[in-house]
């Protein structure tokens, strides 16, 4: 069988289970997104709706399907995160806040981001920090309800410097326009 040296590299890398902490910090430098979103939940209980809003940080690496092996071993460099498909593209995502409080933000502090991208993570790692501190979990900032814990009101200069980094953050992204649902 005739192969090319791409074909090659791209078989060596799948049997790849980590990659060099640079490399990762450089994909991210690139091609991932630091996210940090305000999300509006709506329920109806007993005919009485009801609205919950929470703080949804993330990081996501997007690129083609053909890169999900290399995808695989960043998750796997990391150790968490989820790999999603989507027609043409895969990404890695990252959404649970003990992941990114315990495990993203250590890392890319000892991984500098290099690029502007650095100033982005400097205001969204400050972000993970603050909705790790206040989230709801038993023993901080937590009540017992009836389905586990539920969190508590949040201290008003916490949402205030969440709202004020979330806008700085979308800023910094050229976005133009403010988050939805923030006041």
């Amino acid at each position: 069988m005739n192969s090319t040296p791409q074909t090659e590299s791209r078989d060596n890398s799948r049997e790849i289970p980590g990659l060099p902490g640079e490399y990762v910090a450089g994909l991210v430098d690139g091609e991932g997104c630091l996210a940090l979103g305000y999300r509006r939940t709506r329920n109806v209980l007993g005919g009485r709706e009801r609205l919950y809003y929470s703080w949804q940080p993330q990081l996501a690496i997007v690129m083609h399907k053909r890169d999900k092996p290399l995808l695989e071993a960043v998750r796997h460099t990391i150790e968490c995160g989820t790999v999603y498909e989507h027609r043409s593209t895969v990404s890695l995502r990252v959404y649970a806040i003990a992941d990114l409080a315990e495990k993203v933000v250590p890392f890319l502090r000892s991984f500098p981001l290099r690029s502007e991208k650095r100033v982005e993570f400097k205001l969204w790692a400050r972000a993970i920090d603050l909705v790790w501190q206040y989230c709801a979990r038993p023993g901080r900032n937590a009540a017992p309800g009836r389905k586990g814990f539920r969190p508590q009101n949040w201290p008003e200069a916490v949402t205030a410097e969440l709202t004020d980094l979330a806008l700085q953050l979308a800023a910094l992204k050229g976005h133009g326009r403010r988050p939805k649902f923030i006041h």
